[in-house]
């Protein structure tokens, strides 16, 4: 190789590694930056996820109707089998359709999540007929959390146990309410007391059933108890024919 070849080698070499020291900061530069972005990501996502409304958890389960009914049943989260199964039948009721419904009580599951699925069966005494219903509500844990943030905002003091409340009409609508109750020491001196203890309950779903099948002669006996005690008449109320909204 000549002088002149090994002299213009040379200057090659030395013109990359200055390149390379040239293109060096920027792919540093890219990857901080790159990094930041991430980060800045991760910390709106966990933000989001602290700041959201949680879903409540369900103390208790009532029933209350518009007719006198026999719930057969009404489960939540079954899923085909697969979910985590919650709910029962609660025999006879008619009182406190409302809306908003009134509710005296209800029965004690334990802590349970707010569903997402539905299943109702109920026998309508006075129409003698079966009402059956299976209804997706992916939305409801959602509303149930904004709807018990508002509660709780207006009242941060207190802390609040929480109903669902199944409400079944007279054409086979059905509904779903929270219900929150405060713990606590009445405070009797606070006129609006009550109100911040006990708030209305807030709707959070509403649907129809279908007819179901069934043989209304299986209530044959709590038919002729109840015309005779006069919680229904003493004849088949017709049906109207279900339209669905």
């Amino acid at each position: 190789m000549s002088k002149d070849e090994i002299l213009n080698q040379a200057t090659e070499d030395a013109s990359g590694v200055k390149s390379k020291q040239a293109i060096a900061p920027k792919k540093n530069s890219k990857f901080k930056r790159n990094t930041l972005i991430i980060l800045v990501i991760i910390c709106v996502f966990m933000a989001y996820n602290t700041l959201r409304p949680k879903p409540p958890m369900i103390y208790d389960l009532a029933l209350v109707s518009q007719h006198y009914v026999w719930g057969e049943r009404f489960t939540f989260d079954d899923f085909d089998g697969k979910g985590n199964r919650w709910g029962f039948g609660f025999g006879a009721t008619s009182t406190g359709f409302g809306p908003p419904p009134s509710w005296g009580g209800g029965a004690n599951l334990g802590l349970q999540p707010i569903p997402t699925q539905l299943y109702a069966r109920w026998f309508d005494f006075p129409k003698q007929r079966f009402y059956e219903g299976n209804f997706d509500m992916p939305e409801l844990p959602a509303k149930a959390a904004q709807v018990y943030k508002e509660i709780s905002d207006r009242n941060p003091k207190l802390t609040y146990r929480n109903t669902l409340i199944i409400a079944v009409g007279a054409e086979g609508e059905v509904q779903l309410w929270l219900k929150a109750i405060a713990d606590g020491t009445p405070n009797f001196k606070d006129p609006d007391w009550y109100n911040k203890k006990a708030p209305e309950p807030q709707l959070l779903f509403s649907g129809q059933a279908d007819y179901g099948k069934g043989d209304p002669t299986e209530y044959t006996k709590r038919t002729a108890q109840a015309r005779k005690a006069g919680e229904i008449p003493q004849e088949t109320v017709p049906s109207e024919p279900i339209i669905k909204k």
